[in-house]
């Protein structure tokens, strides 16, 4: 960012200074700090309303005070984590601030495990003085917190060491994430607590009307901008505002009747009755097991959309434009004007540059804001693509800024040894794909090197004729090649007058009309004593194992998957049999990616999963309650799963993310609640039901606040 603000004060230098005319002048063509700086800006809304919305939904479940004091602890966390950023070599950048967001969640859990331990021991101990209250309570979880907040670091810190382009981009995320985590154990035995003697009461007064509708209403406001775009109320804000609202108010109804809110005594009766029956527990169990086989299914099959990284909608674009050997200056102008034409027309274009290279075009295009375009950045690069793939003998390839590589979402290897077999097989591929609707521009991705012509003299002829060889020569080359006919005078310039010949390989039907005139002067054809065969050689035989491949490559039409694509490719490929059977393909590109990434994160994740069971056997000094917390995490699966299925949206690498993210708010809640109960069990002698139910009843408020 700094580089690109010294870069814009030295170009505003130049235009100023040297230039200082409307006409010239140096422009900007591309500027990623403008993306990069907006992206930033947006992270930070969007945290400071996750913020907000904590507050509002503790607000429901603790009073106001507690509320803003068990938020207290994301602010304060992510400003010492961004201070200490320079110490692990992070920069405060998109990835780094994703790893805190997704910390958040986590961060406050610890605050609100002590603040709601605080709460219960001043309604159990009220001849305690606050002060005392404050320190045992806060002693009764440290154990919990520290062990919890343990085994999330180590849930992430594994996914530190993802290989791969996915892993390079990610690993910022699980060190962000961690550090926070251990700041935020450390904020919350020791801020938490201080803060919690400065501002909360040992007696809680009883809320008045006037009270409870300020309250009410100033929620409600908070809400409806937590969940606002960009804050703009929307009217989702307004929804979101008057659902806590109604809530604020219903909480209030109960805390004024000092009644018992119906949800908990609700749930008390149906955690007895569990607890007293074995019908309902297997009931549970049964219903439990059909659900994560139900949700296994679903992330197995095709009925969830998968892709490496998700496709993020970008405001800058890079192309090249790859022209055939042996383009002349003048067509390689032509596709220029016909490539600038296209993109000044386009009305989702704010700006663009078009750079002519040897064999190539390379261009950089800034797309306008997404609010003034409709189509998403991944639909105009299709658009783009198919756009050149109607030009002749020319073929483009474009990436968003972020990317890492300019490879086609689709890539099929094919392998033979055989030449021709090999690109007729290739061939039906590519027919196979320009059939399926989802595709843009199937390709065999190969380069042809430069043209050739090759001139055979039939001498024979030749000299029967009475023609000689270097008459031929001279009058092919005066056909070709440009003559420089006279100096002319331009704004008191000079400069050669040059007569520019046609392109010998758009020209061969002329060239062969031509006459050569023999010793007696007589016209002759120069097809008569010339023959001219046109050649284009395959420029590099690409090779992998010892095998020649050729790749068919395509692009994807927004709302489409590599998966969709590729089961259905295979299926017609298995069906109708139409490959010779020494040829054989694999899938590559976003495939292989997404099956490289998954296959990773897989084995991060079955390290990160033994790593938190050595954590917990060390705690709990067993292995039975360490098996019991561990269950919770495939279960806690279920609702992603269904959630994924029923929105429709598509599962990436940071889906993964967010379900390590998700196992370490189970686990952390299964800890403190084993824990709770152990408690109950120790020092309050109930017995095994008993002391299960107090502790789910205490667990309860924090669970679901979290």
């Amino acid at each position: 960012m700094a580089i690109a603000q010294a870069v814009k004060a030295i170009v505003a230098d130049y235009n100023e200074s040297l230039f200082n005319s409307e006409i010239y002048g140096i422009k900007t063509s591309m500027d990623a700090s403008e993306y990069i700086q907006a992206n930033i800006n947006d992270v930070f809304n969007n945290a400071l309303g996750g913020l907000i919305s904590v507050i509002v939904v503790l607000f429901l479940f603790i009073n106001l005070r507690e509320s803003i004091l068990a938020s207290l602890v994301i602010p304060v966390t992510m400003i010492i984590a961004v201070l200490l950023f320079r110490t692990f070599n992070l920069t405060l950048n998109i990835m780094s601030i994703m790893g805190l967001i997704i910390a958040l969640g986590m961060l406050v859990d610890n605050a609100i495990v002590v603040v709601e331990m605080i709460d219960e021991h001043k309604k159990h101990d009220q001849s305690l003085s606050l002060i005392d209250i404050i320190i045992k309570a806060t002693n009764s979880v440290a154990t919990a917190i520290f062990s919890s907040t343990l085994t999330t670091v180590g849930a992430f810190i594994p996914l530190a060491f993802l290989s791969g382009a996915e892993g390079a981009l990610i690993r910022t995320i699980p060190i962000a994430t961690a550090l926070a985590m251990t700041i935020s154990f450390i904020v919350s035995i020791i801020v938490t607590p201080v803060f919690a003697y400065l501002f909360i009461k040992k007696v809680d007064s009883k809320p008045t009307l006037t009270l409870a509708v300020i309250y009410s209403v100033i929620t409600s406001v908070l809400a409806a901008y937590a969940f606002s775009d960009q804050w703009k109320l929307t009217k989702i804000s307004f929804i979101a505002g008057l659902f806590f609202l109604i809530a604020s108010l219903i909480k209030y109804y109960y805390l004024i009747r000092n009644k018992r809110t119906s949800n908990n005594s609700l749930y008390k009766r149906a955690i007895n009755a569990i607890m007293k029956s074995k019908y309902y527990q297997s009931m549970i169990l049964v219903v439990m097991i059909s659900l994560l086989i139900y949700s296994g299914n679903l992330l197995l099959s095709d009925h969830i959309a998968m892709e490496a990284m998700p496709k993020v909608d970008s405001k800058y674009l890079t192309g090249q434009i790859s022209l055939v050997k042996g383009k002349t200056e003048r067509e390689s102008l032509q596709v220029f004007e016909k490539v600038s034409s296209y993109l000044s027309t386009r009305s989702d274009i704010a700006d663009y540059s078009v750079d002519i290279g040897k064999d190539t075009l390379s261009l950089a295009i800034k797309l306008k804001p997404k609010k003034e375009r409709q189509l998403h950045s991944e639909a105009i690069i299709t658009e783009l693509i198919a756009y050149v793939s109607t030009l002749p003998d020319v073929k483009g390839n474009f990436i968003t800024e972020g990317d890492e590589a300019n490879a086609a979402p689709i890539s099929i290897t094919m392998i033979n040894n055989d030449s021709d077999q090999l690109y007729a097989d290739a061939t039906k591929v590519k027919s196979l794909l320009a059939g399926m609707p989802g595709t843009v521009s199937p390709r065999i991705d190969f380069e042809y090197g430069a043209p050739t012509i090759t001139i055979d003299i039939n001498h024979e002829m030749a000299s029967k004729m009475e023609i000689m060889p270097s008459t031929i020569f001279a009058k092919i080359r005066e056909f070709i090649v440009d003559q420089k006919v006279m100096k002319i005078t331009i704004d008191d310039i000079k400069t050669d007058l040059i007569i520019e010949k046609a392109n010998i390989f758009n020209s061969i039907h002329e060239m062969v009309q031509l006459h050569v005139y023999n010793r007696q002067g007589v016209p002759v054809l120069l097809k008569d004593v010339v023959r001219f065969d046109e050649q284009r050689k395959v420029n590099e035989i690409k090779r992998e194992s010892y095998q020649k491949i050729l790749k068919v490559k395509s692009n994807l039409k927004d709302g489409y998957t590599v998966n969709a694509i590729l089961s259905d490719l295979e299926g017609q490929l298995k069906n109708a049999n139409i490959l010779s059977p020494k040829t054989s393909y694999n899938f590559g590109g976003d495939f292989k990616a997404m099956q490289d990434s998954y296959s990773d994160l897989t084995e991060k994740f079955m390290i990160a999963a033994l790593v938190v069971y050595l954590i917990l056997l060390v705690q709990f000094n067993g292995f039975l309650q360490p098996i019991v917390i561990i269950i919770s995490v495939p279960f806690s699966i279920i609702g992603v799963a269904i959630g994924y299925y029923i929105s429709g949206l598509t599962f990436s690498t940071l889906s993964f993310l967010g379900i390590v993210s998700l196992v370490g708010i189970a686990v952390n809640d299964a800890i403190v609640l084993i824990d709770y109960i152990n408690t109950l069990r120790r020092e309050h002698k109930y017995d095994k039901v008993e002391s299960i139910v107090q502790g789910c009843l205490a667990r309860f408020k924090p669970i679901i606040a979290t």
